[in-house]
């Protein structure tokens, strides 16, 4: 009797420590957002119906947050126009300070149309800068467009840039010293106001590379990758498919940091031909899930 007393005492004792263990409040899922984040050349919007067709990718692509380039202030209002006539509204906006080639009016300006907070918007470089190879100085390099937006109270830091073009194509002995000493002034400057590993830093934009040395190590590629430590996403998934509509070549490019690109989001790197074309060349386009 003592036994069977001993028995369902302990039967008890067990079924209410097992309800006892149970959390008395239910374990929310934590919901995940979908950023997507495009660049795209748009060739100053000369294209005949060049604003509805940029407004139609940007549609039919769901993108979130938009880098330009060779876009000028002016096309802010028709741009807005056409792609509020597909419902699309991006109520933050910045522009660059100055254009792609030294800040005189009507030259190549950067953007950054978002749907998520703009934090702070900043032109940076623009001024002198050094091949790191050949030691070559030079007066002037191409200005940066620094983007910060805010989701989910994360910040992701976006740097839109457009390297020098690599023409008279191919005999063009500065070009590549020219983009080598431009990588070099950004990556030197993200180096220096991030946390390589930890921060979510996006770099991309049109970034020119067209010929081997770009892409070997020292090159134009390898010193924004900070020599393999970021992922240059197009150019790792993607590797065969060109970026603009005439030359086969990938002259843009999407460049996630070490904790963004644990983010993205798998098989969602897109380089779309678009028909019929409303710039030269192919947007860019990727999500992160945050």
């Amino acid at each position: 009797m003592r036994y069977l007393w001993l028995f369902l005492v302990s039967f008890l004792f067990i079924g209410c420590s097992d309800s006892d263990n149970e959390s008395p409040h239910p374990v929310v899922p934590q919901t995940v957002t979908t950023v997507t984040i495009a660049t795209y050349n748009l060739h100053d919007l000369n294209y005949e119906n060049a604003y509805e067709g940029v407004a139609k990718v940007l549609h039919d692509y769901h993108v979130d947050v938009a880098l330009f380039q060779e876009i000028q202030k002016e096309d802010e209002a028709p741009l807005k126009e056409a792609l509020k006539a597909l419902q699309i509204d991006y109520p933050y906006v910045v522009f660059s300070t100055q254009g792609g080639y030294g800040g005189a009016d009507g030259e190549d300006y950067y953007a950054c149309f978002s749907k998520y907070p703009i934090k702070e918007s900043e032109t940076i470089l623009g001024e002198s800068g050094k091949d790191p190879i050949t030691g070559e100085q030079f007066d002037f390099i191409r200005p940066i467009l620094k983007t910060e937006i805010e989701v989910k109270q994360q910040k992701i830091t976006l740097y839109d840039l457009h390297l020098k073009a690599h023409s008279p194509f191919p005999n063009c002995p500065l070009c590549v010293p020219k983009r080598r000493a431009q990588s070099k002034e950004l990556a030197q400057y993200v180096q220096a106001n991030h946390e390589l590993n930890s921060d979510y830093v996006v770099i991309a934009g049109d970034i020119n590379c067209a010929v081997a040395d770009d892409y070997s190590k020292g090159g134009t590629l390898d010193i924004l990758l900070f020599h393999g430590l970021f992922t240059p996403v197009n150019h790792t998934l993607l590797p065969d498919t060109a970026t603009h509509n005439k030359y086969d070549q990938k002259f843009d490019h999407m460049i996630l940091s070490p904790a963004l690109y644990q983010k993205y989001q798998a098989d969602s790197i897109k380089i779309p031909t678009i028909e019929p074309n409303p710039t030269d060349h192919k947007p860019v386009i990727l999500s992160v899930d945050l």
